[in-house]
């Protein structure tokens, strides 16, 4: 007696590949990181300054733009462990950029502060990028640079309606 015939089964559906949307936003995705990066990169390497990390100037940044703060909260703006802003903290102390003190109420938390000369060169680091991103502005023509304009607001508005990212 033979078995019963076994009905072929259907070929596994194909994975439906991300929708003609998903693949846009994904490309967006990637070019505006692209275009972060780059920015930063040609700016850093105008500027000069190759003792100074990125990181380090982020730092510096986040000073500037903060005021003065305890470690442990620059650390956690600056998205890093308390461990290596330590030590990133003692470089830009020898370089004279940034000054630590042990707050007087409570002596267990030290403050970091930029100096003068640490807020001179937030200065001069920022209006550096800021150039290099005018001269790529003034290459638009005056359509693509309101579309630019319109575009970056939208992604603005939406940024303010969303609920900040946790974890």
């Amino acid at each position: 007696m033979t078995p019963p015939a076994v009905p072929a089964r259907p070929a596994p559906a194909a994975e439906p590949g991300p929708g003609p949307r998903a693949r846009l936003a994904g490309e967006a995705l990637r070019l505006l990181e692209g275009l972060a990066c780059q920015h930063w990169r040609r700016s850093a390497d105008s500027w000069g300054r190759r003792e100074l990390s990125l990181l380090q100037l982020h730092v510096l940044a986040t000073l500037q733009a903060h005021g003065p703060l305890p470690i442990g909260q620059l650390a956690e703006i600056a998205h890093m462990g308390a461990p290596s802003t330590s030590t990133l903290m003692d470089r830009l102390e020898e370089h004279g950029l940034v000054c630590r003190a042990r707050e007087r109420e409570d002596r267990r938390v030290v403050i970091a502060r930029l100096t003068d000369q640490g807020r001179a060169l937030v200065d001069e680091a920022i209006g550096v990028k800021r150039a290099g991103a005018e001269r790529v502005l003034a290459r638009l023509s005056d359509q693509e640079l309101g579309a630019a304009v319109g575009l970056l607001r939208r992604i603005g508005e939406i940024l303010e309606e969303l609920p900040a990212a946790t974890g």
